[in-house]
């Protein structure tokens, strides 16, 4: 972003922030959260920096167990309404795509802030911002999986299955 904002200083024009500049963000784990946070909730590359930090202080210290309430925190700390729905950015210049896996049967699950016609949205339309960054992020050795949707289904970290999205979200452009 620095450098792209330094060519459109030198072309007379504003900064930008990234959820201006790029038409999609897409991720699994870290690389999801970090998608949200700059994409969905629309944060500067500071405010993602210092929030994800404190986010990972506040989850990975020696003294969490497994059963520890910090395996369960809430994407709060990011955002400043921890129950907003994924999907209601519908009119946000940039798209954001996280991806989990179903824990009954290791499947893909693509959680979107917009509308995609191939798509079932009715297990995602209650999505909330935090269940969608728990879900791409719930690696199993560390976090429970999260349940999401009316029939409180299961999801775990995506990159068990994908651990580079690249062509997934390719296929989401």
């Amino acid at each position: 972003m620095r450098n792209i904002n330094t060519q459109r200083k030198a072309d007379g024009k504003g900064p930008v922030e990234p959820w201006q500049y790029f038409d999609l963000m897409g991720g699994i784990s870290t690389g999801g959260i970090i998608a949200i946070m700059l994409g969905r909730l629309r944060m500067t590359i500071p405010e993602c920096i210092e929030a994800y930090t404190g986010l990972s202080k506040a989850i990975f210290t020696p003294k969490h167990s497994r059963a520890s309430p910090a395996r369960g925190i809430k994407i709060s700390k990011v955002a400043d309404n921890n129950d907003q729905i994924l999907l209601q950015d519908l009119e946000s210049p940039c798209k954001v795509c996280v991806f989990a896996l179903r824990e009954s049967n290791s499947k893909l699950a693509i959680l979107r802030t917009y509308d995609y016609l191939h798509a079932s949205q009715t297990l995602f339309e209650e999505c909330k911002v935090w269940e969608a960054c728990r879900a791409t992020s719930a690696a199993p050795t560390f976090f429970d999986p999260v349940q999401i949707g009316p029939y409180k289904q299961s999801f775990i970290d995506g990159g068990l299955g994908y651990n580079n999205p690249i062509f997934k979200v390719y296929d989401e452009a």
